[in-house]
């Protein structure tokens, strides 16, 4: 399964949302569109094995995992904080597409460039 760097982005704005702080986000319950299941559980379980989010797995009766999210760790509040302004993100976008592979490390340094030089070069009024 590949991993979807748009829906990365999304689940962690649903993290930032919808996580309070000491809870536990069941992810089987998270639906975002235009995502199914499996991709929302595969990013979480890779953000997770990453280290940007905090899980704690679960199996029900028929084996499969799912996981309990319980917070976004400091990694993943700054990958969060460099591709959440829609403009750095399709400009990061826009920059990553020209290369066939793009770490999300990468990516976050991709956007902190871009919103970098979005903030010292802001549009002129």
């Amino acid at each position: 399964m590949k991993l979807n760097k748009d829906c990365v982005r999304d689940v962690l704005l649903y993290l930032e949302e919808h996580l309070g702080y000491d809870d536990r986000l069941d992810a089987s319950s998270i639906k975002i569109e235009p995502y199914t299941y499996e991709e929302i559980l595969y990013t979480i379980s890779l953000l997770s094995e990453a280290g940007y989010i905090k899980t704690i797995p679960i199996r029900n009766l028929s084996a499969a995992t799912s996981y309990f999210v319980v917070s976004i760790l400091m990694p993943g509040h700054d990958l969060l904080d460099n591709i959440r302004d829609n403009t750095v993100w399709t400009k990061t976008k826009k920059t990553a597409s020209k290369f066939t592979s793009v770490s999300l490390n990468i990516l976050s340094s991709v956007a902190s460039n871009v919103l970098s030089t979005m903030l010292l070069n802001p549009p002129t009024v």
